[in-house]
């Protein structure tokens, strides 16, 4: 919820200032359908990041992990405050249950899903 209310205010901040942006939805490239990832272990979030528009409303990423593609603005954070331009993040994958239907939401101007990856206790 408080990530809706701070991507609303950005967007209506920069219509007051007539600032023009520029919606820029970069698609999740890793973790890959099928990937494997053990909890507790490291691995990059990867998206890509060619050509961004010139005026992107939010230039920081953040990233959550959904379950069968259900996003909860309580569950995990991944990241935080990450320039979206760099295409990648390292995240340390939480102590959540076993389970083939997790996926990133990468957000910037709005909400990304990635493909559907396993997450497998340590």
């Amino acid at each position: 919820m408080k990530l809706s209310i701070a991507i609303l205010s950005t967007a209506l901040s920069l219509l007051a200032t007539g600032v023009s942006a520029d919606l820029w939805i970069p698609p999740v490239i890793e973790p890959h359908a099928g990937a494997v990832w053990v909890v507790g272990q490291y691995y990059n979030i990867t998206w890509d990041n060619a050509d961004p528009p010139v005026n992107i409303t939010d230039q920081l990423g953040h990233a959550y992990l959904a379950k069968g593609f259900e996003y909860n603005s309580d569950g995990p954070q991944l990241a935080s405050n990450f320039p979206l331009l760099q295409g990648w993040v390292t995240v340390q994958v939480p102590n959540v249950a076993n389970g083939d239907d997790y996926s990133v939401v990468l957000f910037g101007d709005s909400a990304n899903f990635g493909p559907e990856f396993t997450i497998v206790s340590a």
